[in-house]
């Protein structure tokens, strides 16, 4: 496997990988993402600030994709909770696999673990699957964080060095 950033040439594939991750999602009982979520222009807003990152087999084929930031994330700013800390974090959203391999996503989370020392992280309440894998990681719930929209997230936080 292989973690590289992505380009706007990933774009349709991207967007074909989204795809099934909201399909997946939904067979799950999971409404995380909206149809069209994430849009052609914040996929490529995501390239163009080099936060994002794609995962190919050794063959080349693109099975995963995750967005990390390092710039502080305004919907984190206020948390009904609180945060392990106050200093400097990656935050990491939109990860998605095409759910052919299986421990993927624990992969694509280990691999920002191995750049980055402090992390933040959220996802949807109904999402049981990525909150288990959280937890296994290593990161701690906080609390809930709110979206532009007003919609509700559980937020998890992971520091290295606790």
């Amino acid at each position: 496997m292989e973690i590289k950033l992505a380009t706007l040439q990933d774009i349709p594939a991207l967007q074909e990988l989204f795809r099934i991750g909201r399909q997946r999602q939904r067979q799950n009982g999971i409404t995380q993402w909206a149809e069209g979520y994430p849009s052609e222009e914040l996929i490529r807003e995501d390239i163009e600030r080099e936060a994002a990152y794609i995962c190919l087999t050794d063959e080349g084929e693109l099975v995963g994709a995750i967005s990390v930031f390092t710039a502080p994330d305004p919907t984190y700013f206020e948390i009904e909770g609180e945060w392990l800390d106050d200093e400097p974090y990656a935050s990491v959203h939109r990860i998605v696999t095409n759910g052919q391999a299986k421990g993927l996503g624990q992969y694509l989370l280990k691999w920002v673990q191995g750049q980055y020392d402090n992390i933040r992280i959220d996802t949807h309440k109904e999402n049981e699957p990525m909150k288990y894998v959280l937890t296994k990681l290593g990161f701690e719930y906080c609390g809930v964080i709110y979206l532009e929209n007003n919609d509700a997230r559980n937020a998890y936080h992971y520091v290295a060095t606790r």
